[in-house]
């Protein structure tokens, strides 16, 4: 079963975070222009950085939507698993004796609460729904904001790539600059 106040701890630790970076790098990003120069020397890097945070961002789309998913598997198996009527298996003898009456009020109430349960995780679904809105919302506007070509970072990996770096490479280029520096 879904568990919703992980869901919500995740929720509000991490979504509002991952949009923020995305918006904050976007703000930052110089003009560039089609041939990739720009006065900024390390413009490219910035738009690797932004890319890299646009994919954070879609994957968290893509989780919001496997919640959507599961959450609606659960409002299957909570409307699912409603009573029988209450009246099913109930001869007349006993239709107005105290036993009957407290079962009756014990099916309805499990009944309310099948209700509720539904109503809110469809309530969950429908915040999701609007985060998702959002979330293409910056995306679409982080997509207006291009390197003519992709960015790459200092060891030439595109966004999304694994980092290859040579630590002996990584080394002699500390020691080069530290040299210099002296």
């Amino acid at each position: 079963m879904f568990d919703r106040k992980e869901y919500r701890a995740d929720f509000l630790r991490y979504l509002p975070r991952a949009v923020e970076v995305l918006v904050n790098k976007c703000r930052v990003l110089p003009p560039v222009e089609p041939d990739g120069s720009s006065d900024c020397p390390f413009a490219e890097r910035l738009y690797f950085e932004k890319e890299e945070a646009v994919l954070d961002v879609k994957q968290l789309r893509a989780d919001r939507e496997k919640d959507i998913k599961g959450l609606e598997r659960s409002i299957e198996e909570v409307q699912n698993t409603s009573t029988e009527p209450w009246w099913a298996n109930e001869d007349d003898k006993i239709a107005h004796t105290p036993h009957f009456e407290g079962y009756c009020r014990d099916k309805w109430a499990k009944e309310e609460e099948i209700r509720v349960e539904a109503r809110r995780l469809r309530d969950s679904i429908f915040r999701l729904r609007i985060d998702i809105e959002m979330i293409d919302e910056f995306l679409a506007k982080a997509a207006k904001k291009r390197f003519p070509r992709t960015p790459r970072d200092q060891y030439g990996n595109a966004p999304g790539q694994k980092v290859v770096r040579d630590p002996i490479a990584d080394r002699d280029k500390d020691i080069r600059k530290f040299l210099e520096g002296s």
